[in-house]
């Protein structure tokens, strides 16, 4: 979280930072979103001149999904449906102000919502 003093040390030592646009940290609970942190880390890479970088906004490994969507396990159609809303949400919100995103982790040997690969491929 921004606002230390290892600001000035931080822009020193580094070209870019990472924004947590993920999922599971920005919608704790459904259609409820909270994007306090990650307004403050990219202002900070701003006024310090870094690279801001989000993501991962997907996060396909166990633990990496909002716990709220556990309920739509079953559903791959809704799941597909929040997945693209939140996704186009993120992106919207800062399109212009992040230079770099990780849109997915683990597409491959995730785990969540007890997937298969071809369905986490899909989404």
């Amino acid at each position: 979280r921004p606002g230390g003093a290892w600001e000035k040390s931080f822009a020193t030592a580094f070209t870019a930072t990472a924004a947590s646009v993920g999922w599971r940290a920005v919608e704790l609970k459904q259609g409820e979103y909270d994007w306090t942190l990650a307004d403050e880390q990219i202002a900070f890479a701003e006024r310090s001149r870094l690279i801001p970088v989000g993501g991962p906004v997907i996060d396909f490994g166990r633990g990496g999904m909002p716990d709220w969507l556990w309920q739509w396990g079953h559903d791959y159609y809704a799941l597909q449906s929040f997945v693209s809303d939140f996704v186009e949400t993120a992106i919207g919100r800062y399109a212009g102000r992040l230079r770099l995103w990780e849109i997915v982790a683990r597409a491959n040997a995730g785990g969540a919502l007890q997937l298969d690969e071809e369905q986490r491929l899909m989404l």
